[in-house]
């Protein structure tokens, strides 16, 4: 499983993230947060399977808000 590396993107913080430490990102979700802060955070960018992807560590910060 780590021999190819971390295929997924962060959407929010670029980096590449093992399946373990990525979930679907949702911007809706993320209540807490100013519009402005989700739309700056939640790039649109999509990696594995065409799809946007957020690390656990980003998910959390913007649920705390």
């Amino acid at each position: 499983n780590i021999k190819g590396g971390p295929p997924y993107i962060c959407t929010c913080c670029d980096q590449l993230r093992y399946r373990s430490s990525a979930i679907k990102c949702d911007a809706n979700e993320y209540k807490a947060c100013s519009q402005n802060v989700v739309q700056s955070c939640i790039t649109g960018l999509k990696s594995v399977a065409n799809t946007e992807w957020i690390c656990t560590t980003c998910d959390s910060n913007l649920q705390k808000g």
